[in-house]
């Protein structure tokens, strides 16, 4: 697969501008929204909701996981 690695980000960068887009109709980044919606499933499930979880089920950082609820509680969420 080398060579392709190039295109990979490329498609992958495009595909979270164009989700960015869309959701700044709703005040909120792709990765709040990924956010977000592991929350809502962890609330359907029963599962575990902390900063650990949320960090470890989405591959960010615990600092990351709390700048995006800051943000988001920042807005109303």
């Amino acid at each position: 697969m080398e060579g392709y690695d190039y295109y990979i980000r490329a498609i992958a960068f495009g595909m979270r501008y164009q989700n960015d887009q869309s959701l700044t109709a709703h005040g909120i980044t792709n990765q709040q929204a990924r956010l977000l919606g592991d929350i809502h499933d962890r609330i359907k499930t029963g599962s575990e909701i902390s900063r650990k979880a949320l960090s470890e089920s989405m591959g960010i950082s615990g600092p990351s996981v709390t700048s995006l609820l800051n943000n988001l509680e920042k807005n109303g969420f």
